[in-house]
């Protein structure tokens, strides 16, 4: 039982997401031919009796899988803005982006205490990312479906998600640097004494 919660608190993020993206999904199927989407859950139906755990594992399998989706196009969207301000974060740096990186797998090597500090920016990073896509899904959806009111809302849900994940980058990476500041120094390996030749 311990593995098993273990395991959903190392995939919420992808459960979130992914039920925020087939939302949204789903709202721009509906407003683009909701003819479709009836057909659809037409086919579906009601689970058969006895099935309707399976039901439920093939379900969650979806979400999970839609929720990897969401966070590799988010991530590719975002990832640009990431860039930039590693860029600012780290000035002294040639390569930015890979200095960052450089730091993060050698607090993630060195301390479980700090890394579990960076995956935790990295988990609401991944849900802030995935909303802000969602959101401008459910945006456009709205717009095809000329209803104004619900798309001056999701633009501006839309708006504060895009600031949120700024917000989120810049704490990132903070966390990064202050993690591989609190590592304690690597001391040099000791020195073997030569052997004296005879």
């Amino acid at each position: 039982m311990e593995d098993l919660a273990k395991f959903f608190a190392d995939i919420i993020e992808f459960i979130v997401g992914g039920v925020l993206f087939l939302a949204s999904l789903l709202l721009f199927v509906n407003a683009v031919s909701s003819a479709s989407l009836s057909s659809v859950t037409d086919d579906l139906g009601k689970a058969p009796e006895g099935l309707s755990g399976g039901y439920t594992i093939a379900a969650l399998a979806v979400v999970y899988a839609l929720g990897i989706v969401a966070e590799g196009v988010s991530r590719l969207l975002f990832e640009w803005r990431l860039g930039q301000l590693s860029v600012t974060h780290f000035p002294g740096e040639a390569h930015p982006v890979e200095a960052r990186e450089r730091q993060r797998l050698s607090v993630i090597d060195r301390s479980d205490k700090l890394a579990d500090a960076i995956n935790a920016q990295l988990k609401r990073l991944r849900i802030e990312r995935t909303l802000a896509l969602s959101s401008a899904i459910a945006t456009v959806a709205f717009v095809i479906r000329t209803d104004w009111g619900w798309f001056v809302g999701l633009l501006l849900l839309t708006c504060v998600a895009v600031r949120l994940v700024e917000e989120r980058f810049t704490r990132y990476i903070k966390t990064i640097k202050a993690s591989f500041s609190a590592l304690p120094p690597v001391e040099p390996p000791l020195e073997t004494a030569a052997e004296p030749t005879a």
